[in-house]
């Protein structure tokens, strides 16, 4: 009887993470995507929750990357500083950073041609 009830407790734990992840987004602002994944990345493997967060880990790592993205043609500074809000463990973070490291390179060519 005591092990259901902190399982039902756990449960209802990580749904609130779940709900508190997706409050936090501002489609605007890549930081408020990382503090969402930051959120859900306390969900233990194995919670019924984790399947669900890990989805929207990657969903939301992409988002910064988008983000990053978009900024590169107009602020490569405010770029980077988003690109390096994506977890390392994404496929996005190196995707990410080669990109900068293409546009460094060709920002550099500029200077010594």
């Amino acid at each position: 009887m005591k092990d259901w009830q902190q399982t039902g407790q756990e449960q209802n734990f990580y749904q609130d993470y779940l709900v508190k992840a997706k409050t936090l987004i501002d489609p605007e602002r890549a930081s408020s995507y990382n503090q969402a994944i930051g959120t859900l990345q306390q969900i233990a493997p194995g919670a019924k929750e984790y399947s669900q967060a890990q989805s929207l880990i990657s969903r939301w790592n992409e988002q910064i990357y988008l983000i990053a993205k978009n900024r590169a043609a107009s602020n490569f500074k405010q770029a980077v500083e988003a690109a390096m809000l994506i977890s390392p463990t994404s496929i996005c973070h190196q995707l990410a950073k080669d990109e900068i490291e293409i546009k460094i390179k060709s920002i550099y060519a500029q200077y010594i041609e």
